[in-house]
């Protein structure tokens, strides 16, 4: 989950913006049993209020280049969904929402906050906090998948 599964994560975690409690994930080599890592992801976020977030991406598609990742979004008033057919929206109970303006434009946007941290002194905006939790879901999701157990996130 380090290398692909991170960012939906971190994703779900911010759309949420509350504290992860638990994580169960199943991963799968599908494009190349030779890959020294998994090319397909899924899991669910159980988060402290128990409301939950589903996740799945895969980099095995049958065209190369190919990748697919979504989110499923349930709580107790209401869901939400997202994948890459709807890169730039998120789709609620209540319509569609704006979100990017594509894949690229995020990243760019990131490395130019970044760059303006770095040259103004501004905090940022992402908090160390907030990358922590995202890299101990990220570290749980990988013993889940490793262990077929539901791990705690506050014991990673």
């Amino acid at each position: 989950f380090l290398h692909l599964g991170i960012h939906t994560i971190d994703w779900l975690l911010w759309l949420f913006d509350r504290a992860p409690r638990s994580i169960y994930a199943q991963t799968q080599k599908r494009a190349s049993s030779e890959m020294d890592m998994h090319d397909y992801y899924q899991f669910v976020v159980k988060f402290q209020d128990d409301s939950s977030a589903i996740g799945e991406l895969s980099y095995a598609l049958p065209r190369m280049g190919d990748n697919y990742r979504a989110a499923v979004l349930v709580g107790t008033k209401g869901s939400a969904y997202h994948n890459l057919a709807h890169d730039s929206f998120l789709v609620s109970d209540t319509g569609l929402h704006f979100v990017a303006e594509g894949l690229d434009e995020p990243m760019v946007r990131q490395l130019a906050h970044f760059t303006t941290c770095v040259e103004t002194g501004t905090p940022p905006v992402t908090t160390p906090a907030q990358i922590r939790t995202a890299l101990r879901a990220s570290l749980a999701a990988d013993e889940s998948a490793r262990t077929g157990r539901v791990i705690e996130i506050g014991n990673v």
